[in-house]
């Protein structure tokens, strides 16, 4: 009798091992999966029972950078890592004569939880995409965000998008990691994401629309086994093509050029307002204007003049409108992707350097730092090209080529007019190719510094001669003596307490050099703790400041779930990237500290003489991304274990004989959408929603500011938001209040809400959720007209003490009314320590709690 499919031909051994093993590691793995999805689902995003890091640079614009540690998810995978163990060690004491199945592979298992945990953390953030809470990168706001310093908001369009394509291509690869059980041997953790499969349907999130992308995602699968498998002749299949440098160049340019192109976009589409959008921008557009029309005596040289002659040219080229500069510099901007590739292919290999080039061209602050007027924007380029040419001389064959050292030459001088805080980091580039030369005779050495000096020329020769021509003088520091203001805008006395005690005793280098060195003779003790403590917090400050939320157009949110456990893996990878770049064999063990000295000595420099600003890291922050990407291709491309397991556990035979001999996918089709439409049928049956009418009629969310009304684009703990109702032409009902809000991720976890109908509160205190969360709740109202207000507090138990209600004045719809308020005070409201984290709670974001349309509703038998 033929055996059946699903009855497998297996050893007597075989038979016995199915019997006692099959279940025991398939379930452990389905355990781990379920138990880790529950622990970040649940445990962490809704309870908040997560270790954070909230950090918030000594700037005064800066948000909180939340960084979340996803301890607990790791430990379920070491958990079932050592369970493994376990189970394996047994069978190897039970089965003496038979061999033991392969142990896991730490970077296929590795690999598959990371995947997973960012699959979670999508799926958390789907719960916070809801109409204008979200952005969207060719759609801007009007212009009321610049002057309130609020976000942009724009449709949630993205955001969809990108999750839904993420999901597409998660479940693309689940679908062909089960198919590939019928080919060839596989080890446990290759179901990691095949039993991920079930997660959306048994935690409730959006069951429907997840079955519809899984079969979009088998619909590719199909396409992949008739393109790819069927006809591999066709030049699709034929991958050679997407190895050659060339393609990598073009999508690496033409990805950073869109991105670049859509963000100048943005900038010119609000005309000379943005001019000042980075710091310093009106006084290089007013000093370029002034060097393009030969009006020296509006050049301010007082900042970094070349950066301002160089925006002159494009100015003369292309007119005086500031939207050529934004343009200008963003196709200028895009080649530094282009440059951090073919950097990495001179330190690393082809697949690293795509991946630095990608990172480059996507980078949200290299964007940012690509249009806007801002010395950085310009600094970046020829630290680049510097960090370029000194690469290209190092791995030359000859010493002897006179352009590379003009342009050493050349970039180095620039980058220091441009950036003087890059003093000691040019030093150290610098001394690479000074190190080469020392080694041939004193000709070639006299050659070389010749074609150095020529370069230096070059770059501060025409500035020089202009300054002098105006003032009689040299401007040898790229620009003029620091007065006592910009002294202390530099040293940051108003940002960071170190500074300023610092600078009571007279400890300023900024401003004399010989007093700060007397200072540190008479109180070296005390000045040297100071400093340790001003260098720590700047030195956090540069490194912990990821960008204001402000200028991330391509950013999908900021103050969320998912993107605090992001910012811990990009945090992760770039570390990881240094010591795998220590470890590499392509380059000696001193030319490696050509990327790596240059971001230390910066991070020195401004730690003790500067302060830690986020465009003084613009620089290095392409270099620093190639790290990160040295860390990406080693976890994730590098495959130096075994891909293919010869002897596959018994407990995955099953699974393998169920797919044998049928075609590729059929099975998977059958099986797991059966399965998924089982799991979605039997865990979320839900009642059928009752039919609603509207009842009243509501006014979008309002802010009461003095006498006016103002919109209510977002709650804290400062302002309520208020709503006003007029009732309908309907009777009265069993009414039902309900409107939608969306809570970002705050420090702490003492945030509660009270919603209010009419002076009065509407349902007890509730605690503010994560993420985007439905209040309904039902009421009576008992005015023709009235409001609703949504307060938002803090407090340890959530208990309110409500004062006496007072009215006010206010004009609304031009017409002045009278209304009655509350003051929402808490019984613990005097506590200090809760009045520090009220202030926190309210610079934490600057999304704040974002409050949808209110929708009064009335069960339709209580209407007549």
């Amino acid at each position: 009798m033929t055996p059946s499919i699903l009855e497998p031909t297996l050893p007597s051994a075989d038979v016995k091992n199915a019997s006692s093993f099959f279940s025991r590691p398939v379930i452990l793995l389905i355990v781990c999966v379920l138990g880790s999805a529950w622990v970040v689902l649940n445990l962490e995003y809704q309870s908040g029972h997560f270790l954070s890091i909230f950090y918030k640079p000594p700037v005064w614009h800066a948000p909180y950078n939340k960084i979340l540690i996803p301890v607990l998810y790791w430990a379920c995978w070491l958990v079932y890592l050592a369970a493994l163990r376990l189970l394996e060690w047994e069978r190897k004491r039970e089965q003496k004569e038979t061999p033991p199945g392969p142990p896991a592979r730490m970077g296929s298992l590795f690999r598959g939880a990371f995947f997973f945990h960012l699959y979670l953390l999508m799926l958390t953030h789907t719960r916070e995409i809801v109409p204008v809470f979200s952005r969207f990168p060719t759609r801007w706001a009007p212009i009321e965000f610049i002057a309130r310093w609020e976000p942009v908001q724009f449709l949630s369009l993205y955001q969809t998008l990108f999750s839904q394509t993420f999901f597409v291509i998660y479940y693309f690869f689940a679908l062909r990691a089960l198919s590939n059980l019928s080919k060839k041997p596989s080890a446990p953790e290759q179901l990691i994401l095949p039993v991920s499969l079930t997660v959306p349907f048994l935690f409730g999130y959006f069951p429907a629309t997840h079955l519809g992308l899984l079969c979009l995602a088998l619909a590719f699968l199909w396409v992949r086994h008739a393109v790819f498998e069927r006809a591999p002749q066709t030049f699709l299949a034929n991958a050679s093509w997407q190895d050659n440098q060339n393609f990598h160049l073009a999508v690496i340019f033409l990805s950073g050029l869109a991105l670049r192109l859509i963000y100048a976009s943005y900038l010119s589409s609000y005309g000379d307002v943005m001019v000042g959008f980075a710091a310093d921008g009106k006084a290089y557009y007013q000093s370029a204007l002034g060097f393009a029309t030969g009006r020296l005596d509006q050049v301010e040289f007082g900042y970094a003049s070349l950066y301002s002659f160089y925006l002159s040219l494009f100015l003369r080229i292309f007119g005086e409108s500031p939207d050529v500069l934004f343009w200008a510099q963003a196709w200028i901007g895009s080649l530094v992707p282009v440059l951090i590739y073919l950097i990495a292919l001179r330190w690393t290999d082809r697949t690293t350097a795509f991946i630095a080039g990608i990172l480059v061209a996507s980078s949200h602050l290299c964007i940012h730092y690509s249009a806007v007027i801002n010395r950085a924007t310009a600094l970046t380029v020829a630290f680049t090209l510097l960090v370029f040419f000194i690469s290209r001389f190092q791995f030359s064959r000859s010493s002897r080529r006179p352009l590379p050292l003009l342009a050493i030459g050349f970039f180095s001088g620039s980058a220091f007019y441009l950036g003087q805080e890059l003093l000691l980091a040019l030093l150290f580039l610098i001394a690479f190719p000074l190190r080469r030369l020392i080694k041939t005779s004193a000709l070639k050495n006299s050659q070389a510094l010749a074609c150095l000096t020529f370069g230096l020329l070059l770059a501060w020769g025409p500035l020089n001669l202009i300054y002098f021509k105006h003032a009689g003088e040299l401007i040898p520091l790229g620009r003029v003596t620091f007065n006592e203001q910009l002294a202390n805008i530099a040293w940051k006395v108003e940002d960071n307490p170190y500074s300023k005690q610092l600078d009571e005793l007279g400890f300023n280098p900024h401003q004399s050099v010989k007093k700060s060195f007397q200072t540190l003779a008479e109180s070296p003790l005390l000045t040297t703790r100071l400093l340790l403590q001003r260098a720590a917090v700047e030195a956090s400050a540069l490194i912990l400041y990821p960008g204001g939320i402000i200028f991330m157009p391509i950013h999908l949110a900021w103050d969320t779930f998912y993107a605090a456990h992001l910012q811990f893996y990009f945090y992760l990878f770039t570390l990881a990237g240094f010591f795998v770049l220590r470890f590499k064999k392509e380059a000696a063990p001193l030319d490696k500290w050509t990327l790596a000295a240059p971001i230390l000595a910066l991070v020195f420099s401004l730690a003790f003489l500067m302060s830690g600003e986020l465009r003084f890291k613009a620089a290095i922050i392409p270099i620093s991304l190639l790290f990160t990407a040295g860390a990406l291709h080693t976890a994730f491309f590098s495959r130096k274990e075994e891909t293919r397991i010869e002897s596959p556990p018994d407990d995955l035979i099953f699974f393998q004989r169920i797919f044998r001999n049928q075609p590729p996918g059929l099975a998977v089709s059958i099986t797991g959408l059966s399965a998924l439409v089982a799991l979605s049928v039997l865990c979320l049956q839900e009642a059928p929603a009752p039919q609603f009418k509207p009842g009243l009629h509501w006014t979008p969310w309002k802010h009461v500011i003095g006498s006016s009304l103002a919109p209510a684009q977002q709650v804290d703990a400062r302002l309520a938001a208020h709503s006003f109702y007029s009732r309908s032409d309907l009777s009265d009902g069993n009414y039902r209040v309900a409107f939608n809000a969306c809570s970002f991720l705050y420090v702490g976890s003492k945030a509660w809400y009270q919603v209010m109908v009419d002076e009065r509160p509407l349902g007890n205190v509730r605690k503010l959720p994560r993420g985007c969360f439905k209040f309904e709740e039902a009421f009576q109202p008992e005015h023709e007209k009235g409001k609703i207000s949504f307060n938002l507090f803090v407090s340890h138990s959530g208990k309110l003490a409500l004062s006496e209600p007072y009215s006010k004045v206010i004009l609304k719809e031009g017409r002045r009314e009278t209304w009655r308020f509350f003051r929402i005070n808490t019984q613990d409201r005097n506590d200090p320590k809760l009045n520090r984290y009220a202030n926190d709670l309210i610079n934490s974001t600057m999304e704040g709690v974002r409050l949808g349309p209110i929708l009064t509703l009335a069960p339709t038998s209580a209407l007549k």
